[in-house]
């Protein structure tokens, strides 16, 4: 395994994670746009559980399973998305 891409075997940081983030910031958008002042652990629990719905959906867990090769197991998938770089020449 290259140095550096582990991330790209773990699938919720490849499926899960990113758009569990976008959920959150937009629902505490919302929260802070109805009061601007600070939001309560009560209004960001709310908040969490609601984003965390919409992020953790089996198709989304399934597809990063995929995506990092696990499930099928399919290591060219991997290896295939990572950025090799080119071998120098030394003259």
């Amino acid at each position: 395994l290259p140095p550096h891409s582990s991330y790209l075997l773990q699938p919720l940081d490849v499926a899960i994670f990113s758009p569990l983030k976008t959920y959150l910031s937009r629902e505490t958008d919302r929260l802070s746009r109805f009061d601007p002042g600070r939001i309560s652990k009560v209004d960001w629990t709310t908040a969490y559980i609601t984003a965390r719905q919409e992020a953790f959906r089996l198709n989304s867990i399934l597809s990063g399973f995929r995506k990092a090769g696990i499930f099928p197991f399919s290591p060219i998938t991997v290896l295939s998305s990572l950025e090799m770089p080119n071998p120098t020449s030394n003259p």
